[in-house]
């Protein structure tokens, strides 16, 4: 599909056929940077289009005028004066011309619109203009908290789109995207996990590489969530075995996985020895079963939840059948995720998903040995 700009958002002044296109106009420049286009490309989805445009004209251009400029758009007194003196913006090399805005009836929510926007992103064209969206949002100074992020990243991958958000992340000094939260990894390595091995890998290293790098690195923080390390292990030990069942040689992957293997064997060990109760750290990600609330933070779904402790029991028992050694004091921590998903599973009530038990199938290999709550939820 050919990239193109909204011909509704923005036009230039020469194709306007009111009388006030001839009077004279302020004009004012603005040129994105590091690649990121500072309008929306048109999508081949009316719907999607209608709602970007909105998001353009009424959120993201007026963050692009000088203050005193954009004082002017909003102020009602200066409806007359901006008929009169229109303020025109140029914008990737396109001029935007603005009229007056209502900020208590035209200017929309800005969380709400956004998650419309999302809603009908499909396609990859579609998802391309997300970058375009947070650096906008972020030269407006719209502020975004970790569970619009974390929501942000659940609707890509669930559209299997979730390179958009890595590539968000590496342009986080534009689009704010900073991979800073443990529970916005993981649940960016889960979708990147659906990926063929080959690519996992390839996308987890590009995660890996930003996390060891500003502005993504957290103060305070040396070492990785376990349940990130095990996710990796699982990526690392499926693209050994796929190679393996092509006849191809596995001798540099083998080696990376048992160094992997061996890292997080020695976490565990390390843990287990101070306390041998499930870390807090994976506590305090396990969903909690309440309704009714409003979300604060960033949260993993239950089905989240399940697919991660998944990834990482298949990912210790796999890397324990190529490497062997490299794994020894896994096996009392395969016990304890199992206990811990079990529990959450089994105390999930209402929102329990029959369609945990496949998610769980499908990575493990085997059916789980969880009970069904006795009020399970219809949904699916």
């Amino acid at each position: 599909m050919v990239r193109k700009p909204f011909t509704q958002a923005i036009r230039p002044l020469a194709g306007l056929c009111s009388p006030l296109a001839t009077l004279p106009v302020r004009q004012f420049s603005s040129t994105p940077s590091y690649g990121l286009r500072a309008v929306f490309t048109e999508t081949e989805n009316p719907d999607l289009n209608q709602v970007l445009n909105s998001i353009q004209e009424k959120i993201i251009l007026p963050a692009h005028l000088p203050e005193k400029q954009r004082k002017l758009i909003f102020d009602p007194k200066k409806r007359n004066f901006i008929q009169q003196n229109p303020i025109v913006i140029e914008l990737d090399g396109l001029e935007h011309k603005f009229s007056f805005i209502d900020r208590f009836k035209e200017l929309p929510n800005a969380q709400k619109i956004m998650f419309s926007a999302l809603e009908l992103m499909k396609t990859k064209e579609d998802w391309e203009n997300l970058g375009t969206l947070l650096a906008g949002y972020k030269k407006a100074g719209v502020k975004l908290q970790p569970f619009h992020y974390s929501r942000i990243i659940r609707k890509a991958g669930r559209n299997d789109q979730i390179f958009s958000v890595i590539e968000c992340a590496k342009q986080a000094p534009k689009t704010g995207f900073f991979l800073t939260q443990d529970t916005a990894i993981i649940q960016l390595l889960t979708y990147i996990s659906e990926r063929k091995p080959a690519d996992a890998v390839k996308w987890n290293d590009v995660v890996l590489d930003l996390l060891q790098r500003e502005p993504h690195v957290r103060n305070g923080q040396t070492e990785l969530h376990p349940l990130i390390l095990g996710q990796i292990l699982f990526s690392q030990a499926s693209d050994v075995q796929a190679r393996t069942h092509q006849n191809q040689s596995v001798d540099n992957q083998t080696e990376v996985l048992t160094d992997r293997a061996a890292h997080l064997s020695k976490w565990w060990t390390r843990q287990l020895a101070e306390d041998s109760s499930l870390p807090v750290s994976i506590t305090k990600i396990t969903p909690v079963h309440k309704s009714g609330l409003k979300q604060t933070q960033a949260t993993l779904s239950g089905t989240e939840f399940v697919q991660v402790i998944a990834l990482n029991l298949k990912g210790m028992s796999l890397a324990r059948e190529i490497v062997g050694d490299a794994t020894k004091g896994l096996e009392p921590v395969e016990k304890m995720l199992e206990a811990q998903l079990r529990d959450f599973v089994e105390n999930s009530g209402t929102q329990y998903r029959a369609s945990w038990v496949e998610t769980y199938e499908q990575i493990v290999g085997k059916k789980p040995e969880w009970r069904v709550p006795t009020q399970p939820s219809t949904g699916a």
